[in-house]
């Protein structure tokens, strides 16, 4: 993303969305922290996308359904990862770092929702 690429930070987010997906699987007790992992990278990787097809259609407001479409289910997969972490063990040191930018990508998705017009 840092290289305005969003397409390419779609695709890397997603690599590791899979390789906590993977991580998760084969676990034992610390099952929790991946899934929320990937919950997490899950909604990245939607963000990112969006990003990309708003750049790819010149950046104009209101945004095209798929790209609402995008931040819509991005905002699904972050309130998963509350709602997950909320449901695991309290006083992980992992958990509390997750739960935070997870909520920081709420916010972000919801200030897009807005700047480009989305209906929620």
């Amino acid at each position: 993303m840092a290289q305005g690429d969003p397409q390419g930070a779609a695709i890397s987010i997603g690599r590791a969305a899979l390789l906590a997906s993977q991580l998760s699987k084969h676990s034992d007790a610390t099952q929790p922290p991946y899934r929320l992992m990937v919950d997490l990278f899950r909604t990245q990787e939607q963000v990112y996308r969006a990003l990309a097809l708003f750049q790819q259609s010149g950046e104009q407001t209101p945004v095209s359904s798929g790209i609402c479409s995008l931040l819509s289910l991005g905002r699904r997969h972050a309130a998963r990862a509350l709602e997950n972490n909320s449901a695991t063990a309290e006083g992980q040191a992992l958990d509390e770092p997750l739960r935070r930018e997870t909520t920081e990508w709420l916010e972000s998705i919801q200030e897009l929702q807005q700047d480009w017009d989305c209906r929620q």
